[in-house]
This record gives structure tokens, sequence and C-alpha cells, in this order.
């Protein structure tokens, strides 16, 4: 029982992993991790091979299940080979690159999912052996604590009551199982009372352990202020409305390539637009990222810039699969309408921050500004950039020279900064092709390889590689991340679908007096309205191979009025899947989970009948052996019986004789009880007889055998009953290993 309880410790350890990503996909590997490895430790402890063969037991497991979760089609009959460790380094190193990056629920990558198993399996072999081989069992709840706490910092706010009952209900049950053990093997207890002290124990401690399990579920989710976020949040910030803002970069090559077909959001506006989500302005060489400050926000925004004759528009935006706390919407929000939730505004990235996840069928109004410039008003700006704008958008960590003096060498004839900017676009669009074939990243490393050696890349690479050189011939830029205006209906040309291959990367430049000014590197992009100051035109093949449309702004767009019932009969293409709608990528991970269930089901059945049919046809040799020999076929009938005691923790001990271990296991048979003390004498008998048993003797001893068995059996739990049919040590022979206290205790009459 105490190790089934370590088991379930490690398990509620896996279970709290759920809270770091976004789908099922981490469900099977980290529970096999966790029922191979205490299945492993176990046997390997069975066998009493040390400490040295448990590692080696358990690495050599870890490294099949990895093979099996991580590179399956690199595996060789079941087995790994060099192709599998080379897909563990390329698995590892994305890891790598993701985590500084990554926020939770995050994609269960191959990379998140080797370092989950690796970390699990450590922890797990770590508690396994300070609990059984070092006997020390409070320390070894140290290590799965840990990792729950870890998982705890990092994880979303899913299931974060779910998960934390349940690491608690595992740790109380091993440690109520753990006190079992010490009570039975510390007290001597009379005759016939030999279970019912720690018996006792194990029952009370387990209704305990449930009643306060179950007052938690209920009073817990109940209690004022469970539900609110937290004073401080390890993340930054906290009252004060400061929060570390993870870069979004990290998620457009997914969406791309993997989710190309998804429908990330539909919208209905009277014009196409870029679907801005948020910039990023700092660069450290390796990441973009933003540190900012949100504010809440309700119906108009206070404090935003803008202008009387400015352009205004209403549009409505629906959530598909999106699944992300940033609300996209045109460039630049001024208000905002949404049904439930809160929503906190950026002033700096221009950035709406829901409270949580947007879900499929989140539905929201933005009105913004609209872009309107022409290229003579840019041409004619003139002037310093002030020390705020430059402290925070000219900053540029050291980077190969070669960066800063292309930049320069390509604006060189330039005479305003507007002419500078529109040159570095331009050389984009005429000297580099698109292509998502390259790997990811936007660090100086990556920005190196595209300028000067690639020249190809996609929408991440165009637009950080842009704003790095825009910054160093003093430029402030920064990184704006989106969708592109999407997919507009032939039939309601007001209604845009917007997918996966849609997400987008561009820079943005700040002018004085103008604000921030959107330009277009990558080749085949052009931003709906734009074309008065980048001097494109809409193209027809982009880099998604969709048609780039820019509708013209209708002369009633500034009282555009959605209708109530906004939704999917508004949407035909979803409706009818003619050209819309959600892909089946997109679709529930539930039949997978299922599938994995009832595989898992279908392994413990064959395990429990295989091993039934091996503990059976190893009874039927060792009787075979025998056969012939009346005296040894009474001690195997002997032998049988005391292994069935020993499933009810009855085990010999070594200064016992065959009548002191009937008296002392037959307390708890009962009826029984002359039986097996029948069965001890004539197996003394038979023992010590000068010449063989007789065949009454053996025939009787069989027939005692037999009952007592069955007796014994009958007498146990159903779940004993099966976890006996499924433990190995049916077919290996191996008993309950006697400890020092059980060989030396004597009990008192």
């Amino acid at each position: 029982m105490a190790e089934l309880a370590l088991l379930g410790v490690t398990a509620s350890v896996a279970f709290g992993f759920g809270r770091l990503f976004d789908d099922a996909a981490w469900v099977m590997p980290l529970f096999l991790t966790a029922m191979a490895l205490h299945g492993v430790s176990a046997g390997v402890r069975r066998l009493g091979l040390g400490i040295f063969l448990q590692v080696a037991a358990v690495a050599l497991t870890v490294l099949l299940v990895l093979g099996w979760s991580v590179a399956p089609d690199t595996l060789r009959l079941g087995l790994p080979t060099g192709d599998t460790f080379g897909a563990f380094a390329d698995a590892i190193d994305q890891a790598a690159s993701d985590y500084p990056t990554a926020r939770a629920p995050t994609p269960t990558t191959d990379g998140f999912i080797l370092a989950s198993i690796l970390g699990l399996a450590l922890v797990a072999l770590m508690a396994d052996i300070a609990a059984f081989s070092l006997r020390a069992p409070l320390q070894a709840l140290v290590p799965p604590f840990t990792l729950f706490t870890l998982c705890s910092l990092l994880g979303s706010g899913e299931h974060r009551i779910t998960s934390a009952v349940l690491f608690v209900v595992a740790t109380l049950g091993f440690t109520l199982c753990v006190r079992g053990i010490d009570a039975e093997r510390a007290i001597s207890w009379l005759p016939g009372d030999a279970r019912r002290g720690p018996d006792a124990l194990m029952r009370v401690g387990g209704v305990l352990i449930s009643v306060a399990a179950a007052l938690t579920l209920v009073i817990g989710p109940a209690l004022p202020g469970a539900a609110d976020e937290g004073l401080w949040t390890w993340r930054g910030g906290g009252g004060d409305g400061k929060r570390f803002i993870m870069s979004p970069l990290v998620d457009i090559r997914a969406r791309l390539v993997n989710q190309s077909r998804e429908v990330a959001f539909v919208v209905e506006s009277p014009v196409a637009s870029y679907w801005r989500m948020m910039a990023l302005d700092d660069f450290d060489g390796s990441t973009w990222t933003v540190d900012s400050r949100f504010r809440p926000v309700d119906g108009n925004f206070r404090n935003v810039p803008g202008r009387p004759s400015d352009t205004r528009i209403s549009h409505q935006i629906k959530i598909r699969s999106l699944s992300s706390e940033y609300l996209p919407a045109a460039f630049q929000p001024v208000a905002i309408d949404i049904p439930e939730g809160e929503v906190t505004w950026d002033d700096h990235s221009a950035t709406l921050l829901l409270d949580e996840r947007a879900g499929d069928g989140f539905e929201y109004i933005v009105e913004s500004v609209l872009p309107d410039h022409t290229a003579e008003q840019l041409r004619a700006i003139s002037g310093a950039v002030p020390p705020s704008v430059a402290d925070r958008y000219l900053q540029l960590p050291p980077m190969d020279p070669r960066v800063a003096d292309l930049a320069a060498q390509i604006t060189a004839g330039a005479t305003t900064p507007y002419d500078r900017a529109l040159l570095l676009q331009d050389h984009f669009r005429d000297n580099f092709t698109y292509s998502t074939e390259i790997p990811e990243g936007s660090g100086e490393d990556q920005i190196v390889a595209f300028l000067f050696e690639q020249r190809q890349g996609y929408c991440e690479q165009f637009a950080a590689s842009y704003a790095a050189m825009a910054r160093s011939v003093g430029l402030p830029s920064r990184v704006a991340v989106g969708f592109t205006e999407g997919d507009q209906s032939a039939a309601r040309p007001e209604f845009f679908t917007v997918r996966g291959e849609d997400s987008h990367a561009w820079p943005e430049v700040w002018f004085p007096g103008a604000g921030w000014v959107p330009f277009e590197p990558t080749p085949g992009r052009v931003s709906p309205g734009s074309e008065a100051w980048t001097n494109l035109s809409p193209e027809a093949d982009g880099p998604s191979g969709g048609e780039t449309t820019t509708p013209t702004l209708p002369e009633d767009a500034t009282a555009t009025t959605l209708p109530d019932d906004f939704g999917e009969d508004l949407f035909p293409e979803m409706a009818d899947g003619a050209g819309g709608g959600v892909s089946d990528e997109g679709d529930w991970k539930g039949p997978t989970v299922l599938i994995w269930a009832a595989a898992a089901v279908a392994v413990a059945v064959v395990w429990v009948v295989l091993i039934s049919g091996l503990a059976l046809l190893r009874r039927d040799l060792r009787r075979r052996r025998v056969a012939d020999h009346g005296t040894a076929r009474v001690q195997v009938a002997w032998t049988e019986v005391v292994e069935a005691l020993a499933r009810r923790h009855a085990v010999p001990r070594a200064s016992e004789t065959y009548r002191e271990y009937a008296q002392r296991a037959g307390a708890s048979l009962r009826r029984h009880h002359d039986e097996l003390h029948e069965l001890a004498a004539l197996t003394t008998g038979a023992r010590y007889a000068p010449g063989p048993a007789a065949d009454v003797d053996v025939a009787r001893s069989i027939e005692l055998a037999n009952r007592l068995v069955r007796a014994t059996t009958e007498r146990l739990p159903l779940w004993r009953r099966l976890v006996g049919r499924a433990d190995p040590r049916t077919v290996l022979g191996a008993r309950p290993r006697r400890t020092r206290q059980q060989a030396t205790v004597v009990t008192t009459t």
C-alpha cells in the first residue's frame, strides 16, 4: 500500500503538469513514466538487487518511455537508435529556445514533454529510494513537493484547486501508510490482535483524509478571495498593474506551419486591417519582449492620443481557436465593449489584455483609430527624438557591427527619417524572399544569418531585422505582432476569416507628431490602408497563397452599428464549411485521450491475465517436479499456503516453527484456524519423519492447502485480490521481506 501511495504522489505531481499545457498530449507520457518507474523500482527491490541496479533499470525504462513518447519514428524494434538520441538533442534545443518566451498554458512540444518526463522521473526515483531503501519517508516527499510547487508557479490558473487537493490527499495517504508500517513493526500485539491496531489506524486515517478532501473541494472555492488575483505574482507586479508579458513571437511559426488552416477568429469590420495584438520593444540580443504597465479599462480609454479629424471604425471580433489573453484589434484601439471578464490596457505597447484566455465563442466590440498619413506629411517631419522615446525604442545590445554598417549603407542617401524607414523597407522587399523552411527565432544569431547568409525567412525575421537596423540609424522602432486581414467574404465583404496562416509580425516606426507608423518589409504583404506612405500596392500572391484585398473606407464607416445577433448565423462561411470553419487540426483532443485510456485499461487487463496465467503455470510446474516425492509434496502444499498468507502481511519469522507460525497467522482465519494447525503438524511430521510421508498425509495436505489458499484469497478485499493477481511476485516466487523487527519480535501470550 505504501508503494501504491507513493505512486499516487507521483501521479498527483504529473497531474499538476496539466496546468502547463493547453492540450492533453502530456497525459500518457507522464503517467506512463510514473507507473513504469515505480513498477520497475518495486521489481528490483523485490529481487534484492540494490540501489545501483535500481537506478540503472530506471534509466533504461525512462529511455524507452522517452523514445516512445518523443521520437517513436526513430525506434527500431521498439528500441532507441542513433537517430533517437539526435531527436532528443533537437527536442532539448527546442525547449531551451522556447522556455524564455513561453507562458502557460503552452503547446505540448516534444522539448517540453522530454523535459517534463526527465523531471518527473528524477523526482520519482529520489522519492522511491528515500522511502523504501533509505527508510526516510518524510524526506521522500521533499522532491515531489518541490516539483509540484514549481508547476504551480509556472502553471496557469486552471485546475489549481483540484491539483492541490489531489497532491495533499496523496501525500497524506502515503504518510498514513508509512505510519501503519511503523505501527505494525514497533508494537507487539496479542494473538488475534496482530492486525487490529494497524488496521484501525488505516481505517480512521483514511476516513479523515477523505472527509478533509471533500470539505476542501466544497468549501475551498467558496471562501472569500479564493477566486481573486494574488497580492503578488512571481511573474512581476501585482496590485500595481505591472505585468511582464511573454513574447507571442513564439507562436507565429507554429501557426504558419502547423495551424495554418485553423480559424483563429472572425471579424465584422467596414474595412480590412492588420489585426494587431501587441508590440515588443525590448531586445536583449536573443528575444524581443515588453515590460508593460497595464490599467483596467471599460468603455473609452482615457489618455489615448488622438485628433478630432481621426477616422474611427467599430469592428466586432469573435474568437475561435486563438486561445490567448491578447485581444486582436485594428490599430489603434480607443474603446472596447466586452460581455464578461476584465480588460486591461498598456499605453506604451497599445495592448489589450484579457484577465484570462479568450476561449471559443468569446466576442467583443472595439473602436479603433485608423492610421491616416501621407508620404508628404511624414517626409516633412523633423526634430530630435525625445529622451523618453530614445531610451525605450533606440536601445540595442552589442551586436555584430555588420548589421549597423548594412543599415547605414542602405540609408546613406536619405535626407529625412521617413526616407530612411522607406529605404529599409524596400531593401528587404527587393532583395529577400519569403520562406518558413528556416529555423525559428529573432535573436542576434538569427538576424545575422538572415541578413548575410540565408537571405530568406518569414515575417519574424523580417520584422526583427528591420527594427534592429532601424534603431541603429536613429529610428525609434518596435516589432508589432498580430494577424493580416484574413480572407474577405465575397458574399458579405464586411466579414473576414482570420486563420493561423495569417499570423504576422511587422515593424512600427515612431515619428514626432505622428506617433507609430507601420511599415511592411515582408515580401508579398501589404498593410491595408498603408499604400499612401509605404508606396506599396496590393499583390496577388502573398506568402500564404491567398489574395490580399484592400477595401476602401465607406462614407459611413465612423457610425458603424453591429447587429445584436452577432454569431454563427452572420458567418455563412463558418456555418457551411465553404472556405471557413475550424479545421480538423483544431478539434478537441478528447477522442485521443479516450483512446489512450482504453489502451491503458487493455494493457492492465492483459497484464493481469498474463501474470495470473504464469502464476498458475509456475504452481503446476512446481507440483509436477515433486509428484513422486511425498515429503516434498507436503512441503510444497505448506509453501503455497504461506505465500497466500504473506499477501495478508503474515510473513514467517526466522525464529518461528511451523506450529508457532500457524498460531500467529491463523488468528485471522477464524474457522479455518484448526485446518492451518493440522497442516502445520503434517508438514512438521513429513519434514522430520525418518521415512517418506504417507500417501494419506500427502492427500490430506494438498486438500488442506487448496482450502486454506481459497479461504485466504476470499477474505481479501476485491481491490487486494486484483492487485494480487497483477503482482509479479506470484510468478517470481518472492515474498515480502522480513524486516529486522519482524525477525526478532516474539509474540507474548
